[in-house]
């Protein structure tokens, strides 16, 4: 008998034996090496005129007027009114 050639493209079983494995202790050790020098380090201050810009943006965002006063009922038409009018702060439609 001839013994067949292995597949190509499968791992013998000799093969995944010599595959490395994940153990609690090598985890551990790639953690402590992930650590940082200094744990009381602290995060570097956050730029004021960079936040300032951040909240101006996200304040810039525009309700959609469908949903802004759909919960005051009849009380919603002035508002929606002036929203209609008001270009830069109003809902958008």
């Amino acid at each position: 008998m001839a013994a067949r050639p292995a597949r190509q493209g499968k791992a013998t079983a000799s093969a995944a034996h010599a595959e490395p494995r994940v153990t609690i202790e090598g985890l551990r050790q790639q953690m402590r090496q992930l650590e940082p020098a200094n744990a009381n380090a602290k995060p570097l201050r956050e730029d004021p005129e960079k936040a300032r810009l951040a909240r101006d943006i996200n304040r810039a965002e525009r309700a959609d007027c469908a949903k802004a006063y759909a919960n005051l009922g009849l009380l919603a038409a002035p508002m929606l009114l002036k929203d209609a009018f008001d270009k830069d702060n109003g809902c958008k439609w």
